[in-house]
């Protein structure tokens, strides 16, 4: 017994120490964002942001997609989303934040934030004050009101998502202020593997998704795994094919675009997918 808590304690060890240098191998420093944003002319600007364990990578597919659809989308990868608690995070995405909106010239940006990113990030528009800079702030599988799936809590991140945290208590005591011209959109996966249950993913002052859509579940367990630079992660997404789909399903790409552009209305009449929608506001 002792030898196999061992032999654990390495290998988290080792994935920790893989997550932070990984991570801080592909962060950017404000000053360097804000030159991409600034190539996006009269294009919308749309920061893309990964959770924990994994980076940027992820959104190889959908960055593109973003592109042909008239966005300007820039990627940042916190360097310490994992390595420390997710709030103190949240003051990396509100200068990111920050030096996309200058760097672009735009008054207001767009947010498609996975997992942990998505939570530090709300922080980061809640709790630190960036919401004006921000228009349309998307947030898919994040453990806002904690989650059961994924009980490890080797890393400060992952404690933080546990259902009894004080950062869970907190957020869901927070929500934007009501003078916020934000729109905040939340999305689950009904079959997500790691958002137990998955309307965790659902909050108070957001525009709650639930997508129970049998295609997105099939094309997310017979697609080939997609290569990502980041063996971390290459090794979790045939473990987590569901919870991942949100970077990779073209229909689920569909659904951020009408969020970005739509309003209520038109969100909720969104054709092409299966889901539940409520409007926590």
């Amino acid at each position: 017994m002792r030898t196999a808590a061992l032999l654990i304690t390495l290998a988290l060890s080792g994935c920790v120490r893989y997550a932070v240098r990984s991570n801080a191998d592909r962060y950017i420093e404000p000053p360097a964002l804000a030159e991409r944003a600034a190539m996006a002319g009269e294009r919308p600007v749309v920061l893309l942001i990964p959770g924990s364990m994994i980076v940027g990578d992820f959104y190889d597919e959908l960055a593109p997609w973003l592109e042909t659809q008239g966005y300007h989308p820039v990627v940042y990868t916190a360097p310490d989303l994992i390595a420390g608690p997710i709030r103190d995070a949240a003051p990396g995405m509100a200068l990111a934040i920050e030096a996309v909106a200058q760097g672009s010239g735009q008054d207001r940006i767009h947010i498609i934030a996975e997992c942990d990113g998505g939570i530090a990030t709300r922080y980061a528009l809640e709790k630190l004050g960036a919401h004006p800079r921000v228009d349309r702030f998307i947030t898919f599988v994040s453990a806002h009101g904690g989650t059961t799936g994924f009980p490890i809590t080797f890393f400060p991140a992952l404690r933080d998502i546990q259902p009894d945290s004080a950062m869970v208590w907190e957020m869901a005591h927070s929500r934007l202020p009501r003078s916020s011209e934000t729109t905040a959109v939340s999305i689950s996966f009904c079959q997500d593997e790691v958002m137990k249950p998955h309307t965790t993913s659902a909050y108070g002052g957001a525009i709650n998704i639930a997508i129970c859509d049998d295609g997105v579940t099939q094309r997310a367990k017979q697609r080939e795994s997609p290569d990502v630079d980041h063996a971390l992660g290459q090794a979790m997404i045939p473990m987590y094919r569901q919870h991942f789909a949100g970077f990779w399903d073209p229909a689920v790409f569909e659904l951020y675009q009408t969020i970005l552009e739509g309003d209520l209305d038109t969100i909720r009449a969104h054709q092409g997918l299966d889901f539940e929608l409520s409007d926590d506001r």
